[in-house]
């Protein structure tokens, strides 16, 4: 591993393509690559010119003919001149679980409306077939054959994680594993890995398939396909954010008490209707009873008819006290006490009495000190002050 590098050009003679070579700090050139082995080539091309913290290369084993693997670190600036996306969700299908050996084969990324901002299959670089995962996501080589690999599309991914604000991922530690063996980097604290989010959630655990997660949120899809994977993952999502949210707002309201509902204020429009269905229902009764002569079997109707309809004309009697539309009776149970011009007032009790002496004599001490602290000019009238006796000024400290 060689650190601290730049990538340089190197050129060729009868006007051939320029050559790219990495250069260490001491000036040894310990790698270089024309533009037959494209991936590379391009790879190199991108940090043309650019500092470059540590690279690597190896032959690689993985396949029948003569290949090598680069590995390039350097810093990202994060591009600044497009908007912000507040959530993207994505996911990868790959070659393999491992992910320093295989390879993507689709990359898909949305946006928290689960519109598509990248959705691409890519060839591998190295690995020729791969069975067992074909099985799973169902990408053959015949269907990528004709494919860019996925090192062409590096800036256009990296440009994504840049300007998003949240990345959610089902099962993180995979599907970024595979990202940063391609170079990418990407802040962690805006991670959100979505299983185990859910898991610890609602089950107590990290790990669950996304499959039953989708289920438990009624969310039916296609498995194993990655634009279908980040839509399912983004409705998960969405299920651990608003049970998030509903915890918080329990636990908030926790200590507020909860406002009790002002009763609907009756119109006397509602009592007059009121009234109304109130006659017909006695004009029923009325019918009912007469029909009790011929069939006497209908006195089981009858009788519970009547006492709804008396019920329903004294609910309506203080529907219209309570509007305004007739005058309240003496007995009514709304109407409260009723008195007269001449009638007695109620007596004040001995505690009242006590409570109305106790504020005229705090009312007569706040008197005597705006006094003192604001004697009058010698001009003016010095304000009466009504004398209490001493022995009454003395107020206790527990007043109501």
């Amino acid at each position: 591993m060689f650190k601290n590098c730049t990538i340089i050009e190197v050129p060729q003679r009868n006007g051939r393509k320029a050559h790219l070579a990495v250069r260490t700090g001491r000036g040894d050139v310990v790698f270089e690559t024309n533009g037959l082995h494209s991936a590379i080539y391009s790879l190199l091309e991108e940090f043309d010119g650019q500092q470059v913290e540590e690279f690597s290369w190896r032959p690689y084993a993985g396949s029948s003919t003569p290949t090598i693997e680069c590995r390039l670190y350097a810093r990202h600036e994060a591009k600044i001149s497009s908007p912000d996306i507040d959530r993207v969700v994505l996911d990868v299908e790959t070659t393999g679980l491992d992910p320093e050996n295989d390879e993507i084969l689709r990359l898909s990324i949305i946006d928290g409306s689960g519109a598509a901002l990248l959705d691409e299959t890519y060839k591998p670089e190295h690995t020729t077939s791969w069975p067992d995962a074909q099985r799973i996501n169902r990408i053959s080589p015949a269907s990528v054959r004709n494919r860019p690999p996925i090192t062409n599309d590096i800036e256009r991914i990296q440009t994504l994680l840049d300007r998003a604000r949240e990345v959610c991922v089902y099962n993180a530690d995979f599907d970024l594993a595979f990202l940063g063996e391609l170079g990418l980097r990407m802040d962690t604290s805006k991670v959100r890995d979505t299983m185990r989010e859910y898991g610890r959630a609602f089950h107590g655990r990290d790990y669950i398939k996304l499959t039953e997660a989708a289920q438990e949120c009624s969310y039916r899809y296609n498995a194993h396909d990655s634009l279908a994977d980040c839509r399912a993952t983004l409705v998960v999502q969405t299920r651990v954010d608003n049970h998030r949210e509903r915890t918080a707002a329990k636990i908030n309201s926790d200590d507020v008490p909860t406002p009790k509902s002002k009763p609907k204020k009756e119109t006397p429009a509602q009592a007059r209707i009121y009234t109304v269905l109130t006659w017909i229902l006695l004009f029923l009764c009325v019918v009912l009873v007469a029909t009790c002569f011929a069939a006497p079997y209908m006195l089981i109707i009858a009788i519970p008819a009547c006492l709804v309809c008396r019920a329903c004309f004294s609910h309506a009697k203080d529907m219209r006290e309570r509007t305004g539309l007739s005058k309240p009776s003496h007995k009514g149970k709304h109407s409260g006490p009723q008195h007269t011009e001449n009638a007695p007032a109620p007596a004040i009790t001995t505690e009242e009495a006590e409570y109305e002496r106790r504020l005229a004599i705090e009312a007569t001490q706040a008197v005597r000190r705006e006094a003192e602290l604001n004697p009058p000019a010698p001009s003016a009238p010095i304000p009466a002050v009504p004398h209490v006796p001493e022995h009454e000024t003395a107020v206790n400290a527990d007043l109501p």
